[in-house]
């Protein structure tokens, strides 16, 4: 399952509650997760109650697109009377998960273990940007991927490697050189 969402709603979610989309996406590989229907009548919409990427215990309000053309097949969902309709979006204070689903909303796909690591706030960083350049995503998947590439890298002493590409540099200068004649007062 992939994670999209729209820059200027995860911009605001961050403004407003300070948590940013690209760290809450981390509640749906939560083993431990709580999901029940959300009580609004206007759409489909599901909570998911659980752990973020940093550890913090969330809430996240969220919609499944595949989910929501399989729930609604013509006409878009049910409407109930204007009385019961919510017409807002903005999270409740208190939910109610009594009849919740537990379990990751997707689990772990075999071969894979969740993991705590400390990583530098600018390396992270630069991950959640990449996700975020890209309208969503999982950065574990992509620090995930670095990972891999570095453990299946060249055997190659990392000393034989930078004198590889210095002597290529040498044998195959990119730019022709000049060298600037000084004028000579007459």
């Amino acid at each position: 399952m992939g994670f999209q969402w729209d820059p200027a709603k995860a911009s605001a979610n961050l403004r407003k509650h300070g948590v940013d989309f690209a760290d809450a996406v981390g509640v749906f590989d939560d083993p431990l997760a709580l999901t029940a229907r959300d009580p609004a009548l206007t759409e489909e919409r599901l909570l998911s109650l659980g752990q973020d990427m940093l550890g913090r215990v969330i809430v996240v309000n969220w919609t499944c697109e595949a989910r929501r053309s399989a729930s609604f097949p013509r006409g878009g969902p049910r409407r109930a009377n204007d009385d019961t309709i919510r017409r807002d979006t903005t999270m409740r204070k208190e939910y109610d998960f009594a009849g919740a689903r537990r379990g990751p909303v997707v689990p772990a796909a075999k071969g894979k273990t969740r993991i705590t690591i400390r990583l530098d706030d600018d390396v992270l960083g630069w991950f959640k940007a990449q996700v975020h350049a890209a309208g969503g995503g999982n950065y574990q998947t992509l620090i995930n991927d670095a990972l891999r590439s570095l453990a299946e890298g060249p055997a190659e002493p990392l000393e034989a490697v930078v004198r590889r590409i210095v002597r290529e540099e040498l044998e195959h200068p990119r730019a022709p050189r000049t060298r600037r004649r000084k004028s000579r007062a007459a």
